[in-house]
């Protein structure tokens, strides 16, 4: 169940921002699946990574597990792109989802390592102020080599620093576990710390620092940390394209042998015809754990998974055309 973990972890990580569905980002795990980057928020055994993302923005699949920008920034956006649900340019994006608007993800993810693993995820994101959003991912689902349901995931982001070049909130997520839940544990809570930064309109940096907090019968209580980062280049006004990896300790009362860095690369393309809802699509290929201490010679390539996402942004309150 820990690969399956890291497959969606690192989609769903790095919703931060939100790319798409994935990510995040985020995307820390139970220990941390190596691989979450936001939101990055994944069927796993482990939680996702933050809005980061989200990730999600939710460690690694999320493996991030993550958005219309302050004033400063959109005076920077051309008429046709500001009259979107969110700004069509990611890096313009802020590190929470708009009041009223509604994000949808879909998430599909191969994984191969010991054995071939097939996932989707579904989630949905929420903006119940300008400053203030609300994650879910309701349907994490292991779809081969067996099929079976995930692990569920819930998560809040305030943002207290807003618009400009930097953006800094607060992050809190909750992961219930379905299976073996005396090894794995019963829940995992997860504070953090979510910031973006921005160079412009033309690029961007995600990252943080999260801490997950696991509860297991068998295992006591065990302490992670994930710290992602992840630049995206604004190619173009639809187009987007990144780096992501970051530096996570899974279990600190094993601190030597749970030290991870994940490395992925992703693609992505914005949708959004006139005032019609955005849609986002995006591509992700890279190694969930390329780096882990305990492996011997401390690299691990033939763990790697591809991931494909899709997010829709939808105006509930009112539209936000113009603004």
């Amino acid at each position: 169940m820990r690969a399956f973990t890291l497959v969606l972890a690192t989609g769903l990580a790095l919703t931060t921002g939100h790319a798409s569905a994935e990510p995040t980002p985020l995307p820390p795990p139970t220990p941390p699946p190596p691989g979450t980057i936001p939101p990055d928020p994944s069927p796993t055994t482990q939680p996702t990574p933050p809005p980061g993302s989200h990730p999600s923005s939710h460690p690694g699949s999320h493996p991030s597990p993550v958005p219309a920008p302050a004033a400063p920034a959109q005076a920077t956006v051309a008429p046709e792109v500001a009259s979107s649900v969110v700004p069509v340019r990611l890096v313009l994006r802020p590190l929470t989802l708009p009041l009223g608007v509604l994000r949808g993800d879909l998430l599909l993810s191969y994984q191969h390592g010991n054995q071939a693993l097939w996932g989707a995820a579904v989630s949905a994101g929420y903006g119940v102020t300008d400053d203030f959003e609300l994650d879910a991912t309701f349907l994490p689902l292991l779809l081969s080599p067996v099929f079976e349901y995930g692990n569920p995931t819930v998560s809040g982001t305030y943002r207290f620093i807003r618009g400009g070049a930097l953006e800094v909130g607060g992050f809190l997520g909750l992961t219930l576990y379905t299976h073996d839940t005396r090894a794995n544990g019963a829940l995992t809570i997860t504070p953090g710390l979510p910031l973006l930064v921005r160079f412009g309109d033309s690029a961007r940096l995600d990252s943080g620092v999260f801490i997950p907090v696991t509860f297991a019968a068998d295992r006591g209580t065990i302490l992670g940390a994930f710290a992602p980062l992840r630049f995206t280049f604004q190619a173009s006004d639809p187009l987007y394209l990144g780096i992501g990896t970051g530096l996570g300790v899974a279990d600190f009362s094993h601190f030597g042998d749970t030290i991870y860095a994940p490395l992925n690369g992703f693609v992505g393309y914005a949708i959004a015809p006139g005032c019609s809802p955005l849609i986002d699509l995006r591509a992700t290929l890279g190694f969930p754990d390329l780096y882990v201490s305990g492996v011997r010679g401390g690299t691990e390539t033939n763990n790697w998974q591809a991931i494909l996402s899709g997010s829709i942004y939808l105006p509930v309150v009112s539209s936000r055309c113009g603004r």
